[in-house]
């Protein structure tokens, strides 16, 4: 099998490094919306942690509480959505894997080629 011309080698380095690539993204794609909630999580302790005495004090950390609260539910889309993206990313870099792996496979189980082969 040959792609855009290119030696069963390059097209396994190329393949290799674009699974490598996708996988990279999938696991950024995984890890963005645990850790932005691991910094939520602890900001809400953080407020719940509190035990103002001043009446305007508390109502600031009971703002803040439900701010919190608004910015993690208007951020589950988008965690959805990177964890969505993150999964078809896996996906891919499996693929492009498989791909790379097959390449090899058919590369060691091809005859060699002598020069003589090659003439009509």
């Amino acid at each position: 099998m040959e792609i855009l011309g290119l030696s069963a080698d390059a097209q396994v380095v190329i393949l290799q490094a674009l699974a490598t690539y996708t996988g990279i993204a999938s696991a950024f794609l995984f890890a963005r919306p645990v850790l932005g909630g691991q910094n939520l999580q602890a900001q809400r302790e953080l407020l719940s942690s509190l035990r103002p005495k001043d009446d305007d004090v508390a109502d600031l950390v009971s703002q803040a509480s439900n701010v919190l609260n608004e910015r993690s539910q208007r951020d589950l889309p988008k965690v959805k959505s990177d964890n969505r993206w993150g999964f078809v990313l896996l996906i891919v870099s499996f693929l492009l894997f498989t791909a790379a792996v097959a390449v090899q496979i058919e590369q060691v189980s091809e005859p060699p080629r002598s020069a003589d082969s090659r003439l009509p």
